[in-house]
């Protein structure tokens, strides 16, 4: 009888975690069955904990963005973004156009860093590279690839 209770006991806790995990995913609001698919995803979110954009991502949300604005102006936009989001600009450097911004989660108060680049394309576009990465735990439930999203969303208000 103790060990059926014990049993129970285990289950309960288990099935606790499982629906703190998935209600951290899905307050994340991201393309959970776009490709590459459901279980890829759950896949990254579980076991990555920070966020690339680049020219062939995996996840096509994360394709880096480029913007017809010259790069002192992109640069600046970037910066009020960062405010608009109410992210702390922990560095920034306008030669570069490095920006280097932190930001607590919701959910349970963690720091992630988020690294905004901006460069020359080809053209008269310059493009914005973003790495979001946090700096506890092996999984970030999808958080990084939020946080450039939210960045990308607040950015293109600030170039319109």
């Amino acid at each position: 009888m103790m060990a059926i209770k014990i049993m129970l006991v285990v289950l309960v806790f288990f099935l606790a975690g499982l629906l703190m995990l998935g209600i951290a995913i899905f307050q994340n609001n991201l393309p959970l069955t776009s490709p590459p698919g459901l279980m890829e995803r759950l896949r990254i979110y579980l076991t990555t904990n920070i966020a690339v954009t680049s020219a062939d991502p995996l996840l096509p949300e994360m394709q880096v963005r480029a913007y017809p604005d010259n790069a002192e102006s992109l640069y600046e936009a970037s910066i009020n973004a960062i405010k608009s989001l109410g992210w702390e600009v922990a560095s920034q450097d306008s030669n570069r156009r490095e920006i280097h911004a932190l930001v607590t989660t919701p959910l349970w108060s963690f720091v992630d860093d988020v690294m905004i680049r901006i460069e020359p394309d080809e053209g008269s576009r310059n493009t914005v590279h973003l790495q979001s990465s946090s700096r506890k735990g092996r999984g970030d439930l999808g958080t990084n690839s939020r946080h450039i999203l939210d960045f990308y969303h607040a950015l293109e208000h600030q170039v319109q």
